[in-house]
């Protein structure tokens, strides 16, 4: 009960990501959850339930997904003091293995970083609708990229004319 399986979804051409940030698990009560689905023929199965290794209770990993080909990415809104953190997941066969916890340079207690995510190749954008550079919840959002499977910060994105409560970051989109 109260796991909010497809709170958060992605889709491929044959496997599908679901958030489930209400998931209770051995990490605790609301930790969280990201489910993997693989289409084989007609029907579909699940290949993997991902959760987090350093979890702690309401993280709420899997508020938002994303996919892009063997790399899953994955929110957690509300973990560490909501600062926020985000997982990026790869797949070697059947097999899903944590290559990165990314976590904002400049993180704030309450920045929700991991409120949005999108992917496209080696490229990740995060949002953080809580963010407070252009005043308290006034957003961002965080760039970062793959070289070599390692990944960087490039950039943090805000509004030049942002003001409180305008929660930039809110969805993201990057192609």
């Amino acid at each position: 009960a109260e796991d909010y399986f497809g709170w958060s979804v992605a889709l491929g051409p044959v496997t599908a990501l679901g958030g489930a940030d209400g998931d209770d698990n051995v990490r605790g009560v609301d930790v969280g959850a990201a489910y993997v689905h693989v289409r084989s023929g007609g029907a579909w199965a699940q290949q993997a339930k991902l959760v987090p290794s350093d979890g702690y209770p309401g993280d709420a990993f899997g508020f938002a997904v994303a996919l892009d080909g063997e790399t899953a990415v994955v929110g957690a809104p509300q973990a560490a003091g909501a600062i926020g953190a985000v997982y990026v997941y790869v797949r070697s066969g059947t097999s899903w293995s944590l290559q990165k916890r990314l976590a904002p340079a400049d993180g704030v207690a309450g920045g929700y970083f991991g409120f949005s995510v999108s992917i496209s190749g080696d490229t990740v954008l995060v949002g953080a609708v809580g963010d407070d550079d252009r005043g308290e919840g006034s957003g961002s959002a965080y760039v970062f990229t793959r070289s070599a499977g390692v990944w960087t910060q490039q950039q943090k994105l805000t509004a030049t004319d942002g003001a409180p409560l305008d929660n930039f970051g809110f969805s993201v989109w990057v192609d």
